[in-house]
């Protein structure tokens, strides 16, 4: 009987590794999987990250319209992106940026001071471009956007309504574009 107990410790101890081993094979594919399971829904991280880093090429360049890559967005998994995410490490306050929906009411909203917030509120993901057009001034933006709207085909699908802190900062105008 001694031997038989001895016997039934030692597969008890086994079956406890296999366990700690499955434990740790699960972990490892967890890991390799995440990466490709965020790029499968970015959500506003990419509208975020996109748009920040067009502010940042564009602060040299005046009045030119550049757009992102396509992005998916949903308001199912991500309802809102922020003036506040956008402008953090672009030396610019919030105020210094404007969102418009562009006439793309039925996907999206602008909301708070300043037209701080855009909501998504198209529930399925749609594929749209993001559009970022920065000046010097409030005035000359607004110029940029009247020469932008005559050309042919205009991304501005209506007139922008802009509202900032300081009028005669520099300031940009985020908006999206469907592709």
């Amino acid at each position: 009987m001694k031997l038989i107990s001895l016997k039934n410790s030692k597969g008890q101890a086994f079956s406890t590794f296999q366990l700690l081993i499955a434990a740790v094979v699960a972990l490892a594919l967890l890991g390799v999987l995440m990466p490709i399971i965020t790029t499968i829904n970015p959500g506003t991280d990419r509208v975020v990250g996109s748009t920040k880093d067009l502010i940042n090429t564009l602060q040299n360049q005046p009045g030119t319209l550049s757009l992102t890559d396509e992005i998916k967005v949903s308001g199912k998994n991500d309802a809102f992106v922020s003036a506040a995410a956008i402008v953090e490490g672009t030396g610019m306050s919030e105020g210094q940026i404007n969102f418009f929906a562009n006439g793309y009411s039925n996907d999206f909203t602008v909301l708070g001071e300043n037209n701080s917030r855009l909501q998504i509120l198209v529930q399925s993901r749609v594929s749209y471009k993001f559009g970022v057009l920065c000046d010097s001034k409030l005035e000359k933006l607004q110029k940029s956007i009247e020469d932008y709207s005559q050309a042919s085909p205009s991304p501005f699908k209506t007139e922008p309504d802009l509202s900032y802190e300081d009028e005669t900062a520099r300031v940009c105008i985020i908006f999206p574009l469907k592709v």
